[in-house]
């Protein structure tokens, strides 16, 4: 075939031409490989804890990671207008590695061990909207909501396969060896990136470049984003003591959850490309508003499992979807503003809102502040459920 109709085939299943459909398992590779490294954050206390830290201390250092995650992943629209989206994901993934890393040598410092976490942080913060601003460049209108759902299945798979790797380095070799392992699946994810080509970097406007993003129309998704991180930030880290009391492994609870947001994000997304954004995206939202009610009430694992594949169908659409809908009608180089302020609402949701969350369950209790959440989080969804009803009549 002449690279006329390559290029031809390939706008056709929903890339800009050939080689942007090789790019795009390139950056599919290389999301996995770094979602993967990311992924080992699930068994840091363990290995803080194997290292001689105490509970306060342990605590201290994993919530450390929000502070850099937050404000890179606020600043990644300006950092995209200096040194480019690809660049930008190279950088991620660079500081991530030499985070954990590092870790083999700060271990036995806390302040050192901090600075560790803090640049682990920063790669956490910036991966995301760099990363997805330079997908959805390769992609034409076509199948653009489905290639995007099905790209952010990489997250939740390196969720499933990456603790269990995580924790036989852990218990057979050691935390050090573990920082070792974990670092090397980020470099197979840095060589991903060698043969791909840059985007023409956004206008320098000497702002975060959130210029382009300070319209009302994305009020609502982030809203969405904000309501679908703080539900996902509740059960990453609040679901355990509320189950445990019940005799109810967490097992149940996040095998169900990935399970589902993996099929949710292969199997069910080519069904949501005709649908309207706020429609599916608020449907989302309310299923993961289910997974916290059946949560509250659960009384036997199978009804766990049931909450987990709720909040794995909620989540396995939002925010692929919501950040398909920010992006619409914008060039590949003006979506770094609106980019990076869904990923901050998304993560602020996941890292902040556990700390007033703690607050809310010392005076209700775990159940009452679970249903809390998820009725007014169920006030956005239901808004976004009649603003797609509006747009498709």
């Amino acid at each position: 075939m002449t690279q006329t109709a390559l290029d031809d085939a390939a706008h056709r299943a929903g890339f800009i031409d050939a080689q942007a459909k090789r790019e795009y398992f390139f950056v599919a590779a290389s999301t996995l490989f770094f979602s993967t490294s990311a992924a080992h954050a699930s068994l840091m206390a363990l290995a803080f804890e194997r290292s001689g830290y105490d509970l306060s201390t342990i605590g201290s250092l994993l919530a450390s990671l929000a502070g850099t995650t937050v404000a890179f992943t606020l600043m990644s629209g300006w950092i995209m207008t200096r040194i480019g989206a690809l660049q930008g994901m190279r950088l991620a993934m660079l500081a991530t590695g030499l985070g954990m890393l590092s870790l083999n040598w700060t271990m036995d410092s806390f302040t050192q061990a901090l600075a560790s976490r803090l640049l682990w942080g920063v790669g956490i913060g910036l991966f995301l909207p760099c990363s997805m601003v330079y997908l959805q460049s390769r992609l034409n209108l076509t199948r653009f909501v489905y290639l995007v759902t099905v790209f952010s299945a990489m997250v939740p798979l390196a969720q499933a396969i990456a603790p269990s790797m995580g924790e036989f380095t852990l218990d057979r070799f050691g935390p050090q060896t573990m920082m070792i392992e974990g670092a090397a699946w980020v470099l197979f994810g840095l060589l991903m990136t060698v043969r791909l080509r840059p985007l023409p970097r956004p206008t320098v406007s000497g702002r975060l470049d959130f210029r382009s993003s300070l319209h009302s129309r994305y009020a609502l998704p982030v809203l969405g984003l904000l309501g679908g991180g703080t539900i996902f930030g509740y059960a990453f880290a609040y679901i355990a003591p509320s189950l445990e009391p019940r005799g109810i492994s967490l097992s149940w609870f996040f095998i169900a959850s990935t399970t589902a947001m993996i099929f949710g994000r292969v199997g069910i997304s080519r069904f949501i490309q005709t649908m309207s954004p706020p429609l599916i995206a608020g449907i989302g939202l309310l299923f993961s508003c289910l997974s916290l009610t059946i949560a509250a009430y659960a009384f036997h694992p199978l009804v766990a499992a049931v909450a987990g594949a709720a909040l794995g169908v909620g989540n396995s659409v939002m925010y692929p979807v919501l950040s398909s809908w920010m992006s619409h009608g914008l060039g590949a180089t003006q979506r770094a503003g609106v980019q990076s302020l869904a990923a901050t609402a998304f993560y602020f949701g996941i890292y902040a809102a556990p700390f007033p969350q703690a607050w809310i369950i010392g005076r209700i209790g775990y159940a009452n502040t679970q249903l809390l959440i998820a009725a007014v989080c169920a006030v956005v969804g239901g808004v976004m459920i009649a603003a797609g009803r509006v747009r498709r009549d």
